[in-house]
């Protein structure tokens, strides 16, 4: 050794290593503080969507009608307008805060697709020759939806590309097809009747390979796909001959895997899925649907309940503090683990239904957190530049001789 990195002093030596214990819990930390934040309306409202920049799509209900927002934190509320009828409903927001919808038009009985920018506003995307509605859109502006088709005078799910227009997937044999949702290459998931009619199955719709039929697992007699990421990983509901509903997982590798329902729930409903297969959606406790709770399914935790895991955000509804009192529906989650949905808010003297964003909360780095930085590095470096005799040239990255 050339005597280039002399040892630190003793204390130096402790203040170093605990800076490195240190930037590990402030590692974890950063991922453990979440925000739960209620989306202020003049009418009781549902958060469906947000996008990676914390951009919030949801739907309010005033007493004129259904209206659609868009809502970001630095932005605030905005109504996103109308096709010129009274009525409007959500069904995407992309990364460039472009959104899918529905609409009625003037006369307030034909609806139509639409797509919403910012320097745009909303386009009426028309048809295929009767009403329509859109469900989904991708980062390339390409619609997903469902249209009453003049010439098959049945529904059917569509593709909407810009500039090329709107096309007609067809179906798996049966009469109708719905669309759902659309990842960024473009590959399409809804369902669509069998070809005997009596039963739906989840479908992956490909511009290659055209409609496939993801069939259903052993005691089920329906499924339905409701999102799909950009790995590929779609995501849906299962239906039994009882009703009883299930969430399913499919993968091209794996196939369609029963993921079953929240502890205790009747039934559990799958909403949303982020490109870390992150999946958000709602349980339900009673079989006439007025006890929900929203639920978060990760691979390695399985299915749990949102009111469980934040249940220190929550208030309890019977003092004057504001707050949700329960978080019933997830809708909407984004590559950050940002989680939109509906719950029972409490302002101090009723409740009512409020979107809300369960955020996660990073700390920005302080002088504190680069100090324990730099420290770190220094012991390291020393220790690297002093190892022992059995560990010397065989460090990773290192060889002997190299300081």
């Amino acid at each position: 050794m050339d005597g280039s990195n002399p040892p630190l002093p003793y204390s130096l030596q402790n203040l170093a290593r605990f800076s490195c214990i240190l930037l590990m819990a402030i590692a974890g930390k950063a991922h453990a503080d979440f925000t739960l934040t209620a989306i202020e309306s003049n009418a009781p409202n549902h958060a469906v969507g947000i996008n990676d920049s914390g951009q919030v799509l949801g739907m309010y209900f005033p007493e004129s009608g259904n209206a659609t927002y868009l809502y970001s934190p630095t932005t605030g509320f905005q109504d996103i307008g109308t096709l010129g009828g009274s009525n409007t409903g959500v069904g995407g927001i992309n990364s460039q805060g472009e959104i899918a919808g529905a609409g009625f038009l003037n006369d307030n009985t034909t609806a139509h697709a639409f797509i919403f920018t910012s320097a745009g506003g909303m386009q009426d995307i028309g048809g295929l020759g009767g009403n329509s509605s859109a469900s989904g859109l991708n980062d390339l502006g390409q619609v997903v939806g469902s249209s009453y088709s003049s010439t098959a005078l049945y529904w059917r799910a569509f593709i909407y590309t810009p500039g090329s227009g709107m096309q007609e997937l067809g179906t798996i044999g049966g009469t109708t097809s719905l669309g759902t949702a659309i990842n960024n290459a473009g590959a399409v998931v809804g369902s669509s009747r069998d070809a005997s009619n009596r039963s739906d199955h989840a479908f992956l719709y490909t511009s290659s390979g055209g409609m496939l039929d993801l069939g259903v697992t052993d005691g089920f007699v329906s499924s339905y796909a409701t999102a799909i990421n950009n790995s590929g990983t779609i995501i849906g509901n299962l239906r039994s001959e009882g009703q009883a509903t299930h969430v399913f997982l499919y993968t091209e590798a794996g196939g369609m895997q029963d993921l079953g329902t929240l502890n205790g729930a009747v039934a559990s409903t799958a909403s949303a899925i982020n490109d870390s297969g992150e999946i958000v959606g709602s349980a339900n406790f009673s079989a006439f649907g007025f006890n929900e709770s929203a639920f978060l399914y990760t691979a390695s935790t399985g299915m749990q309940d949102l009111n469980t895991l934040y249940s220190s955000l929550l208030v309890s509804g019977t003092d004057s503090q504001a707050g949700f009192v329960k978080l019933t529906e997830a809708a909407g989650i984004n590559s950050k683990g940002d989680i939109v949905g509906v719950g029972t808010y409490y302002d101090g003297f009723s409740t009512s239904e409020r979107g809300f964003i369960l955020a996660a909360e990073v700390p920005e780095p302080s002088a504190l957190l680069s100090l324990a930085g730099g420290l770190c590095w220094l012991a390291t470096r020393r220790r690297r530049g002093h190892s022992s005799p059995m560990t010397e040239g065989h460090e990773a990255g290192t060889s002997k001789g190299d300081d």
